[in-house]
């Protein structure tokens, strides 16, 4: 049975010793990774931590048993000015009340996180402001945080079932108003553009939107609704699958980084904004920033303003967070802004349509490996909008790796080729150029700097052999690295691996580096390596 009762007690590392069978010792060589235990010996340990709700005191290891004067932020990302704005009205209400602010980003990563939080609990920090990517997880939050009473302000994301302060702006009233405006200007195709569908901000959004058409007696078309991660990313290639073949009238976006990948996705396939699409945009870009996207619309979400408020509400919980009543505010868009002329939603133009003009008898043939690669799926989007300018039909064949290979090295041997253009491994270059398959490129990219500047240098000169281009490239080959922290961070490997190569143990810059590691984790060469043969 776990004593849920001293949950927000400070636990030691006598008590985890205790519960585990342990000595004291073992539980800090487990904790701070400063020697080895065997597997069975840890995972006990580790079991103990858990129960007891044991969280590494760094405050408590300088001495120190008060809480610091210090409010932890934990946010997604910050890559668009909407929480940028929120951090800056947070940081100045802060300090204003003498405390330092603290950000950590999860990048939307659950694990990262819980480890984020944790490191805050364990600093004892004051109190704690979460933009969580985890709502669901609600039996988290109050264990580590509920139950250790510290305070706290959740934003736009409220986790599940709990009794938290909670702020965040009114999604259903914002997307409910926008979608009764279009249908009132003659819009009748209107899509939406959301976040993850799990998450309540995607939630309420889409339902304020659903029950707007159906007040004025309207279907909910699915195929009119387009989930994304929040990436602009995922954005472009989620508004490409979805929304290009037969466009809407207007889409509506509920942030900075959606609105961008929407964008491009419409300028890519020759759709103009406001011409042919009404964009409607929520978020702290106002008019004043219209500017970045011409023809857009825009409300106003004050975004400073509300992190000003979540950490006027915080420093309020601060003053008895066991006993403050929790606080639950949905703020409202300027709406009204719309109305203005300036921002006034125009009656709705129907976009000419995109039939295809009476084409010619030619066909471009592309043979290429597999279509689940994301680089090759995003060149069948595209030809779709290829063939309406050019009257040039678009056909694909494609293999796999080896015989994409053999297929290309039989084309040298026939007089024509069947194909226009191939996709090859950048590892076939000198074989395929020596053979004289392919065709020199470099004079049509030496002529158009404009195109040649769409390439990153470093990916379009491995396309160059003997200072012939042969190609560009459609995917950026990066080698991804993957290490245990854990082990590269252990003081006793660390010395072991100095002492045998002259050299601090660190993630491998080259490749002879990264051969002399892999030895050194290997049993085969050092019998006390704590990982398995080729699992360092």
């Amino acid at each position: 049975m776990i004593n849920r009762e001293r949950s927000s007690e400070v636990i030691t590392l006598k008590e985890v010793a205790t519960r585990a069978g342990v000595s004291i010792a073992t539980v800090s060589y487990c904790v701070n990774g400063t020697k080895s235990v065997s597997a069975a010996t840890r995972s006990k340990v580790m079991k103990a931590i858990e129960e007891l709700n044991y969280v590494p005191n760094a405050a408590a290891r300088s001495l120190k048993s008060e809480s610091i004067m210090e409010i932890g932020v934990v946010f997604p990302d910050i890559d668009d000015y909407y929480r940028s704005e929120i951090l800056k009205g947070i940081v100045d209400q802060s300090e204003g009340k003498n405390y330092s602010v603290t950000v950590a980003f999860s990048y939307n990563s659950p694990k990262m996180e819980r480890k984020i939080i944790n490191d805050f609990v364990g600093k004892n920090v004051r109190g704690l402001i979460i933009d969580t990517c985890q709502p669901e997880n609600a039996d988290y939050f109050r264990k580590n945080v509920l139950e250790r009473n510290i305070s706290n302000v959740f934003i736009e994301h409220c986790p599940e079932g709990l009794n938290v302060n909670f702020l965040a702006f009114d999604n259903y009233k914002s997307y409910y108003y926008l979608t009764q405006k279009l249908l009132e200007k003659g819009y009748e195709r209107i899509a939406v553009v959301t976040g993850p569908w799990r998450l309540p901000p995607a939630y309420s959004a889409i339902k304020g939107y659903e029950d707007a058409l159906k007040s004025k007696g309207k279907e909910v078309d699915e195929a009119l609704v387009v989930h994304t991660d929040s990436s602009k990313e995922s954005s472009f290639r989620e508004t490409m699958q979805q929304l290009i073949k037969n466009p809407p009238q207007a889409v509506i976006t509920p942030s900075e980084s959606i609105l961008k990948g929407a964008l491009e996705a419409f300028r890519v396939c020759g759709l103009r904004v406001p011409e042919d699409i009404c964009v409607l945009t929520l978020g702290e870009e106002t008019w004043n920033r219209s500017n970045s996207y011409p023809g857009v619309l825009h409300t106003s979400r004050s975004a400073y303003a509300m992190g000003e408020q979540c950490t006027r509400l915080l420093l309020k919980d601060m003053e008895a967070p066991a006993l403050f009543q929790k606080e639950f505010h949905l703020l409202d868009d300027n709406l009204e802004d719309l109305e203005e002329s300036r921002l006034e939603i125009p009656e709705a133009v129907r976009p000419a349509p995109r039939n295809r003009p009476e084409k010619k008898n030619d066909v471009l043939r592309i043979l290429a490996t597999s279509l689940t690669l994301n680089s090759i799926q995003a060149i069948q989007l595209l030809a779709e909008n290829f063939t309406l300018q050019t009257q040039i039909d678009v056909e694909f064949e494609t293999c796999d790796l080896q015989e994409l290979f053999d297929r290309i090295v039989q084309e040298a041997d026939q007089p024509e080729s069947s194909y226009d253009i191939c996709v090859y491994d950048v590892s076939w270059l000198r074989y395929l150029a020596n053979a004289g398959v392919l065709k020199n490129m470099t004079n049509l990219l030496e002529d158009r700097p404009e195109l040649k500047a769409r390439f990153m240098k470093k990916n379009l000169s491995n396309c160059y052999y003997h200072d012939v281009c042969y190609g560009v490239p459609i995917i950026g080959g990066t080698h991804l690295l993957f290490y245990r922290r854990d082990l590269f961070e252990t003081p006793s490997i660390q010395r072991t691996f100095q002492q045998q190569h002259h050299l601090p143990l660190r993630p491998p810059a080259t490749w002879t580096e990264f051969n002399g590691i892999a030895k050194f984790f290997t049993r085969k060469y050092n019998p006390d390596s704590p990982t398995l043969p080729g699992r360092p």
